[in-house]
């Protein structure tokens, strides 16, 4: 089955993705750090179609930016979580800029770990500020292992020709920039969506739904669902494909509770997802979705602590994950719909 439609332009990639999702996960699983399911799951677009290696320039931007994210999440826990208006005011002003600002280095992904830290720490803060302090070291020992893993990738498995060809084309592609008012509307939306999500954790602490802020952050980057139901459609149809592959994993796992097999586990579904990831299907997007979100709950799962009701935690995580699907698939939805016709 895995090997049905493979050709020498996709082997490669499909074997890159599939071991270098394996990889993440064994350092990520086999040191269990705080947060450390991240890692996985927010590496991924570096193997992912369109991904490349980042030189030592990004690398180094890339470690040094999710430090000051960090930073940023720990003084305004510190300074400003007793005071909540002045805390949500510069919160709001913090996302719309994320949001806006454009420029090659400050990328999608590295808005990612800037929106993780500052939704994810000072709520955090609330219940502890050593934790909170622990989270942002995390955070960024997790970017340094997202970099030096990608490295590591890339040198046992580099580009070949063709690929370095076809991303030579797609850079080469004029791109549509966006004008100053689109940008600010696109920023205003994304952030009107996101902040009732982050106050429902600010005034409700809910500690076991974390997991729905991280997943928030990543959602909040693909706004262009909002745009078209079918997209809006197509994310919930590939998050609930994962949730359902990690159940279906989890309950193996449990026959077999070793490290070994989870590395195993992960590996064969890099290679069976990897093949339609890499395909000309349309769906290819869907499974790349439906990939990340295996993986973010497989890993959320296996590398927490405590014990008892882990299948409820598959399930409990499974449900995080398509609530904050649907509410953003709805929200975009509804304020694009509101918005004047031109």
């Amino acid at each position: 089955m895995i090997a049905a439609n493979l050709t020498t332009n996709n082997f490669r990639p499909i074997v890159r993705y599939a071991a270098g999702a394996t990889l993440m996960v064994a350092v990520a699983m086999g040191f269990n750090w705080t947060l450390s399911f991240l890692l996985p799951v927010l590496s991924l677009s570096f193997i992912a179609p369109g991904g490349k290696p980042p030189d030592i320039k990004g690398g180094l931007f890339f470690v040094g930016s999710c430090a000051v994210a960090c930073f940023l999440g720990v003084t305004l826990a510190y300074s400003f979580l007793s005071m909540p208006p002045i805390h949500i005011l510069i919160t709001f002003i913090l996302l719309f800029h994320i949001f806006y600002t454009r420029n090659p280095l400050f990328n999608p992904l590295v808005k990612v770990w800037f929106l993780i830290a500052i939704l994810l720490i000072p709520n955090l803060a609330i219940q502890s500020f050593a934790l909170a302090k622990i989270i942002a070291i995390s955070l960024v020992v997790t970017a340094a292992c997202t970099i030096l893993l990608i490295w590591v990738i890339y040198l046992l498995a580099p580009e070949n020709k063709m690929e370095s060809q076809e991303a030579q084309k797609s850079d080469s592609k004029p791109k549509t920039e966006p004008t100053v008012k689109e940008r600010f509307t696109t920023a205003l939306t994304s952030t009107v969506v996101i902040m009732p999500v982050y106050l429902v954790f600010y005034f409700a602490t809910i500690p076991n739904a974390l997991l729905i802020l991280v997943f928030v952050a990543i959602l909040s980057m693909q706004p262009a669902f909002a745009k078209d139901w079918k997209v809006g459609k197509a994310l919930i149809i590939g998050n609930t494909l994962g949730g359902l592959a990690a159940v279906l994993g989890y309950e193996i796992l449990t026959m077999v509770p070793e490290y070994s097999y989870l590395i195993v586990l992960v590996l064969f579904g890099g290679l069976v997802f990897g093949k339609y990831v890499f395909s000309e299907s349309p769906l290819a997007a869907v499974y790349g979705m439906a990939f990340s979100t295996f993986l973010l709950i497989i890993c959320s799962v296996t590398g927490s602590d405590g014990d008892g009701g882990a299948v409820s935690k598959v399930w409990s995580r499974v449900i995080q994950i398509m609530i904050a699907v649907i509410y953003f698939v709805t929200a975009f939805g509804l304020i694009e719909k509101l918005k004047p016709s031109r």
